[in-house]
């Protein structure tokens, strides 16, 4: 029996699904910088310090994310990593806000918000000697600012592989959010990911997607999922911020009406405690990773300005893994949102669905990994230039 969410809970997926909505709408360059894991030469003079700014905690989602890598960093390197949270700050006082934490001296200070580009951007030149991260975003020549970026086509090309590989009827589809070029790279590389499947088997799969122009309108998503299921559709990929609840709300609502297997795939985190075993995975963006890796090239001289940008090799973009489920339940837990009771139910449903799925086809999924991360295959990323010669090609 699937564990139904409390009204405490469906709050929290409604925060999940905006800060994920926020996370889509990132800025883009063309020119992308590869970063490479390092490891300090010799131990600093003293312990690396870092600010870390995030909306709140408990949201499941990207705040709690940046939390874990702040935490990794004081395990690993022996930070000392402080959180300030705007949940509660206008937007009018986002400098006045940023330049107050400047003034406490911190060696790196790592923003999870897009929209505080700017800000940081006035802030990197009146303070050229103070290092700043900021994470989905892209402010330009500034040396002490780090713009780390991600590659989602990589990631979505795995799970539209395990899409491919799952579906009975031959017919998936992916929901998305605005028409933009962000967007376009979920939609080309969960196409890319179909199309290599077909490639292989031979299967002929039909893709069904749509942009319904917004991230906040869970009913638009859930009539457009319930479109899909009704035209065969067996697996239903979003990346619609909160308009993606909606689609949650079809597979589930859709399979118990009709008795016929219907799935979901979640994004950005992992999203399968929202409707357990409904959810077969979710296209992980590891924003840990990101905060991690700004605070450890401090840590080791490395630091740099310019842009980073975090594919499948460098752990940025991958498929959830238990593991990753895991994290979100246990903070959840650790924060009171849900019992340990009903979140070992929920743990227990989502394993039951993933340990139904051929490991073989795990397997396929993660040899298309490997060739991605090797450089055997190259997942396009679209542009304004290739969007439509993209389409063409993948449907």
């Amino acid at each position: 029996m699937v564990v139904g969410l409390s009204r405490s809970l469906s709050i929290i997926l409604v925060i999940i699904v905006v800060v994920a909505a926020i996370g889509i709408l990132v800025v883009f360059v063309s020119q992308r910088a590869t970063p490479t894991t390092t490891t300090p030469t010799q131990p600093p003079t003293r312990s690396v310090s870092a600010a870390v700014v995030i909306r709140k905690r408990g949201d499941l989602g990207f705040n709690d994310l940046a939390w874990l890598g702040g935490e990794l960093a004081r395990k690993n390197l022996n930070a000392s990593v402080e959180y300030f949270y705007y949940e509660n700050v206008p937007q009018a006082q986002w400098l006045s806000f940023l330049e107050s934490i400047v003034k406490k001296g911190f060696d790196v200070i790592i923003v999870v918000n897009f929209m505080m580009a700017e800000q940081v951007a006035v802030l990197a030149d009146k303070y050229p000697e103070q290092k700043f991260a900021i994470i989905d975003a892209v402010v330009e020549g500034k040396p002490n600012v780090m713009s780390i970026v991600f590659r989602e086509n990589e990631g979505s090309a795995l799970v539209g592989a395990l899409a491919g590989y799952l579906t009975n009827s031959s017919t998936v589809g992916i929901v998305l959010g605005m028409d933009i070029p962000p967007l376009w790279k979920f939609e080309i590389g969960y196409k890319f990911g179909i199309h290599y499947v077909m490639n292989e088997t031979g299967k002929n799969i039909r893709i069904l997607w749509v942009y319904l122009g917004t991230f906040g309108d869970p009913s638009k998503g859930k009539e457009a999922a319930l479109s899909m299921l009704q035209e065969g559709a067996d697996i239903i990929y979003h990346a619609a911020g909160e308009t993606g609840l909606g689609v949650f709300d079809a597979v589930y609502e859709y399979s118990q009406k009709t008795g016929r297997k219907v799935y979901a795939i979640g994004v950005d985190t992992a999203q399968e405690w929202v409707r357990p075993g409904y959810i077969i995975t979710s296209m992980m963006k590891h924003v840990d990773v990101a905060v991690y890796k700004a605070i450890e090239d401090v840590y080791s001289g490395n630091f740099k300005g310019g842009v980073i940008s975090l594919g499948i090799k460098e752990g940025g973009v991958d498929v959830s893994r238990p593991e990753d489920i895991k994290n979100m339940i246990d903070i959840a837990v650790s924060l009171k949102l849900m019992s340990q009771e009903e979140a070992d139910k929920i743990y227990s449903e989502i394993l039951q669905l993933r340990n139904s799925i051929p490991s073989d086809v795990w397997d396929k999924v993660m040899q298309l990994r490997n060739k991605i991360i090797n450089g055997e295959i190259s997942v396009p990323i679209p542009t304004s230039d290739t969007i439509t010669q993209l389409r063409e090609i993948y449907g």
